[in-house]
């Protein structure tokens, strides 16, 4: 089985270490689809005060959606969050596709709303 290795990174905010996730290959969900929309809620649930750390990211996506945990590899396809959710937003405002995103079922889960709202009030306090 061969892992496609991507390290996530989020090149606006310099204090979050990269973070390093794999898949397989197997799963219907699209790894850069499914961090956009982990960091995406946690920015409307906390109307962008807080920014879910990669660490995070990749504990959700292991938690959530399949993904596995990987050691830092050199030939890890980068992932920049930062820009991944630009491509949701044009002058500061979310486009429709980010409602999109959001609303996505496949994404959408209770437990994983939840947790994401559970760490950002963790963040808060």
């Amino acid at each position: 089985m061969t892992l496609q290795v991507y390290r996530i990174t989020n090149y606006l905010n310099e204090n979050f270490s990269d973070a390093f996730v794999a898949t397989d290959g197997q799963s219907e969900i699209d790894v850069s689809r499914a961090a956009a929309f982990l960091a995406g809620y946690a920015s409307r649930y906390t109307d962008g005060g807080v920014e879910l750390s990669n660490e995070d990211i990749v504990e959700l996506l292991v938690e959530f959606y399949g993904f596995h945990e990987s050691e830092p590899r050199e030939e890890a396809k980068e992932l920049d969050i930062s820009m991944t959710l630009k491509e949701y937003a044009f002058k500061g405002r979310w486009e429709p596709e980010f409602e999109q995103l959001l609303s996505d079922p496949v994404l959408r889960r209770d437990e994983v709303t939840r947790r994401v709202e559970t760490i950002c009030e963790e963040i808060f306090a």
